[in-house]
């Protein structure tokens, strides 16, 4: 978003131009390609003899100190304001998934209990936490075996995809997540070389009043997953100096069906926030992650019949995952 004010309405002085042009010079290339218009426009008001009638020189004005009351008689705003598209209006084919849905009555363990609905997108959950999940939008990244490719991954503006093209969702916690953006097709070149699609997540942010929540499943296995979070604000957050924050902590473990198939992930994210002035805020965003997972490996079809639970090749060789991630991010909108 750009706002530039300048004088002069219809009687657009020469200086005002020279001024203008000479500000537009440190603006980004973007913000150069879309000001040249207005220059051109600006440019034809000149041409139709719209002068200062005090006829000022060039050579006063290039110098920006000084500009006299006579040619201040107008003020005119230029600017872009960006605008909310909904999902049916934009030309894009995007999904959005709220947080609230996703936690409903789910374990709040992997993605794929809540995006399997969304066209387009194909979760495999293969129940190996040493594998994590297999992604596909619109069949790219189908034939990944670890990890998933083909698609971009963003957890609050910071990529989750390695440079060479690999990500991961061991690290996004699902107890702090506000909504997920799932973008398929050619619109996804935007967010880099993403062929596939791009999968956008953007966490809690905190608000008023403060609240404490905690939550908890147990299934069969072994298989246990307890949580807590705690949001809140100081301020309404449009006041410079408000702080906004949101911290979640989860635990999973899990024994696994099969013999060394057994997962244990501890999980932190935290999320904090400063509100600058009017239109600027700094957040700060905190991630960690630490897991440990077993990998059974995979059977023979002589070997499913005599005992479906067994990993001979687990076993021998102890094959297994561990991750140790913690990262920090700021940003500023």
């Amino acid at each position: 978003m750009w706002s530039i004010s300048f004088l002069q309405s219809l009687t657009f002085t020469k200086c005002a131009v020279i001024v203008f042009i000479t500000f537009t010079k440190d603006l980004t290339y973007i913000h150069r390609f879309q000001l040249i218009w207005i220059e051109f426009f600006l440019t034809g008001l000149l041409h139709e003899n719209y002068y200062c009638p005090q006829g000022i020189t060039t050579t006063a004005v290039r110098s920006r100190h000084f500009w006299p009351a006579e040619c201040d008689e107008q003020t005119l705003i230029v600017s872009a304001t960006p605008q909310t598209v909904s999902e049916l209006d934009t030309p894009a084919a995007v999904s959005v998934v709220r947080g609230e849905d996703m936690r409903h009555a789910t374990p709040r363990i992997n993605l794929s209990e809540s995006l399997g609905s969304v066209p387009g997108l194909q979760i495999q959950n293969r129940q190996n936490y040493a594998q994590d999940l297999q992604l596909s939008v619109r069949g790219f990244g189908a034939r990944s075996t670890v990890g998933v490719r083909g698609i971009r991954m963003y957890v609050d503006g910071i990529p989750a995809t390695m440079p060479d093209g690999q990500g991961q969702t061991s690290n996004i916690d699902l107890n702090s997540i506000e909504s997920v953006d799932v973008l398929r097709g050619p619109f996804s070149a935007l967010y880099g070389n993403a062929s596939g699609g791009v999968i956008n997540i953007n966490t809690q942010t905190g608000q008023q009043p403060a609240t404490i929540e905690a939550s908890s499943y147990y299934g069969s296995y072994g298989t246990w997953r307890y949580g807590m979070k705690a949001t809140g604000a100081v301020g309404d957050g449009t006041q410079a100096g408000d702080v906004d924050y949101a911290v979640s902590t989860t635990r999973f473990t899990t024994h696994g069906y099969r013999d060394h198939s057994g997962a244990r992930k501890n999980l932190a994210n935290a999320k904090l926030g400063v509100r600058i002035d009017d239109v600027s805020k700094l957040t700060l965003i905190f991630n960690s992650v630490d897991m440990k997972a077993n990998d059974p490996g995979g059977l023979s079809y002589q070997e499913w019949q005599n005992n479906p639970r067994q990993s001979p090749r687990g076993d021998q060789y102890n094959t297994r995952k561990t991750i140790k991630q913690t990262q920090a991010g700021i940003r500023y909108d």
